[in-house]
């Protein structure tokens, strides 16, 4: 999840970093002996957390559009971050555990 999340702070497009990531990814989860379809949660959650902090696509529009600033919405948004990368996290090990 965290590979996805510092991957999807440099590739905003969803289904950009599905393309490059999901065709190295699957093959190594194949190798450890993950499912596939914790790969594709990890993406998931991943692209999920980073878009709330990312400068771009439709968060600096919506800030001009409430006229807030991108320091005060970091501000607000990492407890929240920090509390989805943990619930992320903990349901990845539930999902891997009863698969």
């Amino acid at each position: 999840m965290l590979v996805y999340v510092i991957l999807g702070f440099f590739i905003n497009s969803s289904s950009g970093l599905a393309v490059l990531s999901i065709p190295i990814m699957a093959p190594l989860a194949d190798i450890v002996g993950i499912p596939r379809e914790l790969i594709v949660s990890a993406y998931v959650y991943g692209l999920g957390i980073i878009t709330f902090i990312t400068p771009t696509g439709i968060v600096m529009p919506s800030l001009e559009v409430v006229e807030t600033t991108y320091d005060r919405w970091l501000r607000l948004s990492i407890p929240l971050v920090i509390i989805l990368t943990v619930w992320g996290a903990i349901m990845l090990v539930a999902q891997l555990m009863f698969t």
